[in-house]
């Protein structure tokens, strides 16, 4: 009978486990805990809401990365760039953790640029040649803004 709790409970994480899988890439995923970022999700995009009072006073953008799993040290780099409501997406900056597998805090400046409704995007850019990388995942905070 225990074996059958077990078996159950195992498959009820597996479950709930590819239920939560899927495109990160999705603001709506994780907004509350943030967003895994590994080889076959490489960009998340977060969407200024309403709720955000003048972004276009917001002069920073905050990328905390509270978690990095690289066992190979590569080095990783991050693109942020901004897709405002109409027009094209341009990139606002870049930022780099060193050592490759050490989490920090990063503001990237907004060049009083941002709308609501517009996006803000995180794309991981490893820095190697080699396109099997399934053992890197970083873990970021949703995005937040500074005035200052």
């Amino acid at each position: 009978m225990k074996l059958c709790y077990r078996v159950s409970g195992v498959l009820l994480l597996i479950y709930v486990g590819s239920a939560c899988a899927g495109n990160h890439s999705d603001d709506a995923l994780l907004p509350v805990n943030g967003y895994q970022l590994d080889s076959a999700n490489r960009e998340v995009a977060q969407t200024i809401d309403p709720e955000i009072a003048e972004p276009q006073h917001k002069k920073f953008v905050k990328i905390e990365v509270v978690t990095v799993v690289n066992p190979r040290n590569i080095p990783l780099s991050f693109e942020v760039h901004y897709q405002p409501v109409k027009g094209k997406p341009f990139l606002l900056g870049t930022f780099s953790l060193f050592p490759p597998n050490n989490p920090g805090g990063f503001i990237i400046a907004t060049k009083g640029q941002l709308e609501t409704g517009g996006v803000i995007i995180v794309s991981l850019m490893p820095l190697t040649k080699s396109k099997d990388l399934p053992d890197i995942h970083v873990r970021i905070k949703p995005i937040s803004f500074l005035s200052h």
